[in-house]
């Protein structure tokens, strides 16, 4: 009733707060422990300490983030719902990556789409061609998703979109 949705329950061991660490240092959800739960934090200080220590730590943090993205959209995204569970878990393997320049058009007014997009780095623009000009309408962040809606009609893209900087 006060529009909140269960994203995931996380059991022992799991980590969370990768989303804050690696993208703005803001919380993008709230974790509420449902029964008596010991928690050990990880300073963001130590974190930069051991990625320049072990090189290898950065990467797979950035992997965690990226499925717990990916995770979270066939969650919460609606057109995902009827979905069994380990269909959408199975979907997850199956995202490609796609890394764009700023100024770079990802979908273009008037064209098929290549896809279903999910933001996973940076933002894109969503403009549309209004007598004669584009015209922006709103910038996407990570997490927000596109293209879904020309893809389940089979019709051509409504709107241009173009990354914003560095995007994937």
């Amino acid at each position: 009733a006060d529009g909140t949705i269960e994203v995931v329950r996380l059991g022992q061991g799991i980590l969370f707060g990768e989303f804050a660490l690696l993208h703005d240092r803001r919380r993008h959800a709230s974790v509420i422990a449902v029964e008596p739960t010991e928690v050990f934090e990880i300073p963001r200080a130590l974190l930069v300490e051991l990625t320049q220590r072990y090189p290898e730590v950065g990467p797979a943090l950035e992997r965690l983030y990226r499925e717990r993205l990916i995770s979270n959209l066939l969650t919460t995204a609606p057109f995902f719902q009827p979905l069994p569970s380990e269909d959408r878990a199975g979907m997850m393997a199956r995202f490609q990556s796609l890394r764009v320049e700023a100024g770079q058009v990802v979908v273009k007014q008037g064209e098929r789409t290549g896809g279903f997009y999910l933001v996973m780095l940076g933002s894109v623009v969503i403009s549309k061609r209004i007598a004669k000009h584009q015209r922006p309408l709103v910038t996407l962040r990570e997490g927000a998703y596109f293209g879904e809606m020309s893809l389940l009609r089979g019709t051509t893209a409504s709107a241009t979109v173009t990354a914003e900087g560095a995007t994937e």
